[in-house]
């Protein structure tokens, strides 16, 4: 009898195995799942974060030509308001002049 019940010991012994190594496999199989779940996550979060690099990087050029562009503007103006002060000073001499000669606008 002690041959038998060293063997039942064993089976049993090799049953509680053979079900924690199942446990073991199910828990390794969700482990697995999570993580390809994880992958996919992260995978998306790249996508995204690249489509957003894209986007301020283009935002960056738009904002580099809109800086030379009011560069350009700044200068134009500064030309215009030259000659717009030489316009005014050109009129202010004439009406100057036409006041000090005291006449009607004929010669």
């Amino acid at each position: 009898m002690n041959v038998e019940e060293t063997l039942e010991a064993l089976l049993q012994s090799h049953l509680q195995a053979m079900h924690r190594a199942d446990l073991a496999d199910r828990r390794a199989d969700l482990a697995d799942r999570r993580a390809d779940r994880a992958d996919h996550r992260m995978d998306q979060f790249d996508k995204k974060l690249d489509v957003t690099r894209r986007l301020v990087q283009q935002g960056m050029k738009i904002v580099i030509d809109l800086g030379k562009s009011q560069k350009e503007l700044s200068k134009s103006q500064k030309e215009l308001d030259f000659k717009f002060n030489a316009l005014i000073d050109a009129q202010k001499r004439l009406t100057e002049m036409l006041m000090r000669k005291g006449t009607n606008g004929r010669r």
